[in-house]
């Protein structure tokens, strides 16, 4: 990790992340975990104040992430840029050129390294014979022992405020932002039939976007 790298996590949400357990994200502050009730339950984007654990495989690295995108550091802090080349796999002599944002957004938008060794093997195995006998070289090695999960702390003093009962999200295709999309369609000037089958035909992307976002955050 480069000492000078500026690793400190900014923004509106900054300072709860500590108050959120390793493997954890800002549904930990709703009514259905053991947090204080924050937000309504899925209705934020999934890697919301998500952070890794030490006993869990790490989630995808995001190629532009907001301030409050994780996933972040158990010690509550942003990921170095070493620590996300790591993450995918690459090798450890690869340099990263390029700003903090620059450099992320190669990462995130990048095969893992792991992945090429495995298709490059199977491509070989199969269509030229070729037999491998050592492990791969990228494999990754659960170390253990695993040290046990960080301390969490209260939520500070500022957020209390936001402490109350809110709603769940509605379901899938029925959020805020599905129903405003669907009401700019509705809304717009009618052309027929052809006009109700766009509607329609938008309100199933709508479905299926939100259905991936779910699925995803599983």
């Amino acid at each position: 990790m480069d000492p000078g790298e500026e690793l400190r996590v900014s923004g509106k949400w900054a300072d709860l992340l500590s108050s959120i357990p390793e493997g954890e994200n800002y549904l930990w502050h709703t009514n259905r975990k053991e947090g204080l009730p924050l937000f309504g339950w899925r209705t934020r984007f999934w890697n919301l104040l998500l952070k890794l654990a030490k006993n869990r495989p790490a989630w995808t690295i995001v190629a532009q992430p907001g301030p409050a995108t994780g996933p972040f550091h158990w010690d509550n802090r942003l990921l170095s840029i070493k620590e996300l080349t790591r993450l995918q796999t690459f090798p450890d002599d690869v340099v990263v050129v390029g700003s903090r944002r620059a450099a992320q957004m190669q990462v995130g938008n990048a095969v893992p390294s792991l992945i090429g060794e495995i298709l490059a093997r199977a491509i070989a195995e199969q269509f030229l014979g070729v037999t491998y006998k050592l492990p791969l070289k990228l494999r990754v090695n659960l170390q253990r022992p695993i040290p046990p999960p960080e301390e969490i702390k209260p939520v500070p003093q500022k957020y209390l405020h936001l402490v109350g009962n809110y709603a769940d999200h509605p379901g899938t295709g029925k959020g805020p932002r599905a129903n405003k999309e669907i009401g700019e369609l509705a809304s717009a000037p009618e052309d027929g039939l052809e006009d109700k089958s766009r509607i329609g035909k938008r309100r199933e992307v709508i479905q299926q976007r939100l259905l991936m976002e779910r699925n995803t955050a599983r």
